[in-house]
Formats: structure tokens, C-alpha cells, sequence
């Protein structure tokens, strides 16, 4: 079984279109550690698609706590110089905001407004 449950904050959001069109969301979920480390957090990059991206563009922001379903997924590919890379991953296949929303005093940040014009949502009481 490859099931994935992380609850922590949303870190690092980039929100792009595919060759295809699809809409791709990177991020990170700051995990925190259950032990004492001079490191408290992990930072575990995840990767979501198409409406679960573009929600996750509309509703969420640095430092919301969220929590994560989905699988490790691993892939290969060759780097500039023709070194091969190994990379590991979360892909979600379901994201839930925990965190409060924004209060409607607060102005989204530059990065969201960008990208729900790039998107082109609705920003009108996203926030």
C-alpha cells in the first residue's frame, strides 16, 4: 500500500500550465518533528493537479496549515550536464485547509493575485 497522510503548513506554493494545459501546483509541507532536533521541521515537497491545484492557487497561502492525502511517487531525468536524478515526492490526490481563511481586510498576496489572473478565477470573496 502507498497511502500518505501529512499535516503541517503550506510552504513555497508555484502554480504553472503544463505543455498539455494543465494546471501543476508545487509546494511543501512543513512537518514538524516529533522529537528534539536542532531541525524541527520537515519539508516535504508535494505535487498536485488540474482542480486541486488550482484551489489550492485560490484558497491557500504560506504558513495555512493543511493536511495532505496522497502516494510517493518517484521519477527519474537527466540534469544539464547528463547526470541522471532520482527525485521523491507526495502526489495529493486530496488537500483540506485547516487553518482559518484570510480575513476579507487582508489583501491576498502578490503571488495569488498573479496566479488567479493567470488562472483566471474568481477573486471576488476567495479571500
Amino acid at each position: 500500500m502507498n497511502k500518505v497522510f501529512l499535516v503541517g503548513r503550506c510552504k513555497d506554493i508555484i502554480v504553472s500550465t503544463a505543455k498539455n494545459g494543465s494546471t501543476r501546483a508545487q509546494f511543501k509541507v512543513a512537518v514538524k518533528r516529533e522529537y528534539e532536533s536542532p531541525y524541527p521541521y520537515d519539508y516535504v515537497p508535494v505535487a498536485c493537479w488540474d482542480k486541486l491545484a488550482e484551489n489550492l492557487a485560490k484558497y491557500c497561502y504560506n504558513d495555512r496549515e493543511i493536511a495532505v492525502t496522497g502516494f510517493i511517487q518517484t521519477r527519474t531525468y537527466k540534469d544539464d550536464n547528463g547526470e541522471n536524478k532520482w527525485i521523491l515526492g507526495i502526489q495529493a490526490d486530496k488537500i483540506e485547509f485547516l487553518g482559518e481563511p484570510r480575513k476579507e481586510n487582508i489583501e491576498p498576496t502578490t503571488w495569488n493575485k498573479n496566479m488567479i489572473k493567470k488562472l483566471k478565477l474568481n477573486l471576488s470573496s476567495s479571500f
